[in-house]
């Protein structure tokens, strides 16, 4: 009978036959008289992607009162399911996770835990795997990507898609749609910024790597950061049944609309603005205290992205959204 040990790309741990090539934990979530799993899915925040093999060292699986081990079938459904490298075991390719992460979402060097508690926020909501909207096109995703379209999750390499399965990958298939993106949107800002995942030889190895639009291209500039999570912000608001978009969101889809019905392209700050809607939906409103981070981070962003850019005298008569913004951002 085979311990309940190997994660799947939605982040749910199961008891098959499949093979790993990573390992990884979330602490001590097993009963090592049994060996079963507790009913906590995780006691920690930082969930690891290890290597099987370090320094000629062997565990007893499940065998002490020590983290539990679990298996990925390879790295991209590790990062999928919300892990990220460990420092210790994978020093090399945690660093180059943390100079992706770092190159994709400007600021300072990250510590280790301030990666995981950004991964703790986007991989899990209500206590299950958060499934997140996709920010383009399934053809302009970075390899390594895991989406789900109809039940099935589908990593993502040269145009291909390959469904995981129990037994492993099934053959590749082109993928027209999908619903939702399992991997982390952070962690897909760092694939986009140059990580590349070990992903497992049965997906598309005999296929030359597929040169991604922005593998060699320069880091992101900082406005297109801000309207990449603007419009992660907006498509999570528009799944909301309860979103309250407030009348300046409303004006400047409005403004937005009317300018591409008019053969305009689109101002850049008006793709930032939208995601204002999401900022303010009700739930932003009424958790003030804990979406904090997120008014910081791309809240007061996509506002100072907005005064700085707008040149239409429809933006100029709301510019009092400043105070809005300053009193939401640091209350």
């Amino acid at each position: 009978m085979h311990l309940q040990n190997r994660v799947t790309p939605f982040g749910e741990i199961v008891a098959i036959a499949q093979r790993g090539m990573f390992t990884g934990n979330r602490g001590i979530i097993h009963d090592p008289a049994t060996k079963t799993l507790l009913k906590r899915r995780w006691t920690t925040k930082a969930w690891l992607v290890c290597t099987c093999e370090y320094k000629d060292r062997r565990r007893a699986v499940m065998a002490g009162r020590s983290w539990t081990e679990l298996f990925f079938l390879d790295e991209a459904v590790a990062l999928a399911a919300g892990h990220r490298p460990c420092f210790h075991c994978r020093p090399d390719a945690a660093e180059r996770f943390r100079d992706a992460w770092m190159a994709a979402k400007g600021g300072a060097r990250p510590a280790a835990a301030a990666i995981d508690a950004v991964l703790h926020q986007e991989r899990i909501e209500r206590g299950r795997k958060r499934v997140h909207p996709i920010p383009r096109p399934l053809t302009e995703l970075p390899d390594g990507a895991i989406v789900v379209a109809a039940g099935s999750a589908f990593t993502l390499r040269s145009g291909q898609a390959y469904r995981w399965t129990n037994d492993g990958y099934a053959p590749a298939e082109r993928l027209l749609h999908a619903e939702g993106l399992l991997t982390p949107p952070s962690t897909l800002m760092a694939l986009r910024a140059g990580y590349r995942p070990t992903l497992h030889p049965t997906v598309n190895s005999d296929a030359p790597h597929r040169a991604h639009p922005f593998e060699h291209a320069a880091p992101p500039t900082r406005c297109a950061m801000v309207a990449e999570r603007a419009v992660i912000l907006r498509n999570a608001a528009l799944r909301s049944e309860k979103t309250l978009a407030c009348p300046f969101a409303t004006a400047f889809f409005e403004f937005e609309n009317n300018n591409r019905s008019a053969g305009g392209r689109g101002h850049p700050s008006t793709v930032s603005a939208a995601g204002l809607a999401g900022t303010l939906s009700l739930k932003g409103i009424r958790d003030r205290r804990n979406d904090r981070g997120t008014f910081r981070t791309m809240f007061l962003p996509c506002m100072e992205l907005f005064l700085t850019k707008a040149d239409a005298p429809a933006f100029r008569q709301v510019s009092g959204i400043a105070t809005i913004c300053t009193r939401l951002g640091t209350n």
